[in-house]
C-alpha cells in the first residue's frame, strides 16, 4: 500500500503537501493509476528509482496533463487500485458513499461487493471488515458516523471543521449510555475489541434512532 501510495519511494517536503493535497483530492476515480504518479512525481524531491525528479520547487504554471493513453509515459506507476487493498476499498467506498445516504443502503452495497467473485482476498477481508465495524457499532454512533461523513464531504469543508465537529460529536457520544455500556463490556471482557454490552445497546436498530439524538450530538 505504501509502494503503491507513493509513500514509501518517495521524498516529500513538507512545503510541497499543499500542490500534493490540492492535485490528488480533485482526481477522478477512473484515473487514479497514472494520474496519482504523475502528480506525486511532480511534487517530489526524488524517488527510489535514484531519479533526482523535479528538485526544486513545482513550477507557478499549470500541471501539465498527463496523457494515460501512453503505457510507456511511467515506468513505475503508483495508484492502480488492483495493486493496493487501500486504494480499491477507498476506490468501492466512495462510490458507496457517492449512491447511498443510509446506514442499511452502505451495509446492503457491501454485501454486494463481499459476493462479487472477482474480489481478491485482501480486497475481501477489507471490505468485510469495514462492514462488521459498523454493524457491531451502536446504532447511534453509526448514525452519527455516517452524517459526519456526509457533512464532510461538503464544497466547504475543511480538515479544520471536520475535525472540530467530530470532536464536538465523539464528546457526546463518549459521555452517552452506549459508550458507558460498552466500555463496561470490553473491561469484563479484558479489552476485547468490538465487545458488545449483554444488556444490548440504546437503540434495538438504526431505525429506531429519531433525527432528533443525532442533531443534539451536533449541536454547538
Amino acid at each position: 500500500d505504501q509502494v503503491t501510495l507513493g509513500l514509501a519511494t518517495h521524498v516529500m517536503p513538507e512545503d510541497r503537501l499543499p500542490y500534493l493535497e490540492r492535485n490528488l483530492s480533485v482526481l477522478p476515480r477512473h484515473s487514479r493509476g497514472r494520474a496519482v504518479d504523475h502528480v506525486v512525481e511532480m511534487a517530489s524531491d526524488g524517488n527510489s528509482r535514484g531519479v533526482d525528479f523535479l528538485a526544486k520547487d513545482p513550477p507557478a504554471h499549470a500541471w501539465e496533463r498527463l496523457d494515460e493513453t501512453d503505457e510507456d509515459q511511467s515506468p513505475f506507476v503508483n495508484g492502480f487500485a488492483h495493486d493496493s487493498p487501500v486504494l480499491s476499498l477507498v476506490d468501492g467506498l466512495d462510490s458507496i458513499l457517492e449512491e447511498e445516504t443510509t446506514v442499511k443502503g452502505i451495509v446492503a452495497r457491501l454485501e454486494e461487493m463481499l459476493a462479487k467473485e472477482h474480489l481478491g482476498e485482501k480486497e475481501r477481508e477489507a471490505f468485510a471488515e469495514v462492514r462488521d465495524r459498523i454493524v457491531e457499532r451502536s446504532p447511534l454512533a453509526q448514525e452519527a458516523t455516517l452524517r459526519l461523513l456526509l457533512m464532510a464531504a461538503m464544497p466547504k469543508e475543511t480538515l479544520e471543521t471536520c475535525m472540530a465537529r467530530e470532536r464536538r460529536v465523539q464528546t457526546k457520544l463518549l459521555d452517552g449510555k452506549d459508550f458507558r455500556a460498552w466500555a463496561a463490556a470490553a473491561t469484563a471482557k479484558g479489552g476485547e475489541e468490538g465487545a458488545r454490552p449483554g444488556g444490548g445497546w440504546e437503540h434495538e436498530h438504526v431505525k429506531d434512532v429519531t433525527k432528533e439524538e443525532v442533531d443534539a450530538l451536533f449541536a454547538e
